[in-house]
C-alpha cells in the first residue's frame, strides 16, 4: 500500500503485480494542513498567519500527534483585533491539534481502501506495511499516527517529495528500451 500525500490531494493505493488494484483519492494534502494551522492559530490566539508562515511552522515543528516531547517556534502574524503585527510561540502540540481533522480524513481514506481491497492483499499489507510518499509524508510522527489508528507499520520512502517523479522517469526509461512491433 502506498499513501501519497501531495499538496492538494492524498492518494491511497494498493499495488500488486505492477498495477493498481484499488485506489482512492481525497482532496486533502499539505495545502489543507497549512490552512488548518492558519484557522487553528486564528481561533486560539487571535492571530492571522500567512500561508507561507503556516507552512514553515508545519515543516519546522509540525507533528501528527501530541504524544511527543514539546517543541516550539515563534511565528509572526497579524492580530485579528487591531491589525498590528504580533509574535506568538507555537508548539508541535498546537500543530497536532490543528491537524486532527485533515489527518482524520487521510486515515479514513486508508481504512476505506483496506475495506475495499481483496482480502489476500490486506494480509500482505499487514505483513509488509505502508509506504508514505509525497511532501506530506515528512510530517513528523505520521507513521506513529497511522500505526495507532490502523495497526499498520508505515515507513517513509526515500526522498518522499520527489520519489513519484523519479519512479515515473525510471519507468519511461525502461519503456524506451522495449522494442515496438
Amino acid at each position: 500500500m502506498v499513501v501519497d500525500i501531495g499538496g492538494g490531494t492524498t492518494e491511497v493505493a494498493v499495488i500488486a503485480l505492477g498495477g493498481i488494484v484499488y485506489r482512492e483519492a481525497i482532496r486533502v494534502g499539505g495545502n489543507q494542513f497549512d490552512a488548518a494551522i492558519v484557522n487553528h492559530v486564528r481561533n486560539l490566539y487571535g492571530v492571522l498567519l500567512g500561508e507561507q508562515t503556516a507552512e514553515h511552522v508545519k515543516q519546522s515543528i509540525g507533528s501528527a500527534t501530541s504524544a511527543v516531547p514539546r517543541r516550539s517556534t515563534r511565528a509572526v502574524g497579524r492580530s485579528v483585533g487591531d491589525g498590528l503585527p504580533r509574535s506568538i510561540e507555537l508548539s508541535n502540540h498546537d500543530v497536532a491539534d490543528a491537524l486532527v481533522a485533515p489527518l482524520k480524513q487521510v486515515i479514513g481514506a486508508v481504512k476505506s481502501v483496506l475495506e475495499n481491497a481483496p482480502a489476500e492483499l490486506v494480509t500482505d499489507i499487514a505483513n509488509r506495511g505502508v509506504v508514505l510518499t509525497g511532501g506530506g509524508a515528512l510530517l513528523a510522527d505520521l507513521e506513529r499516527l497511522l500505526y495507532d489508528e490502523t495497526g499498520l507499520v508505515a515507513r517513509i520512502a526515500d526522498e518522499p517529495a520527489t520519489c513519484a517523479v523519479r519512479g515515473a522517469g525510471e519507468a519511461m526509461g525502461r519503456l524506451a528500451m522495449c522494442p515496438v512491433d
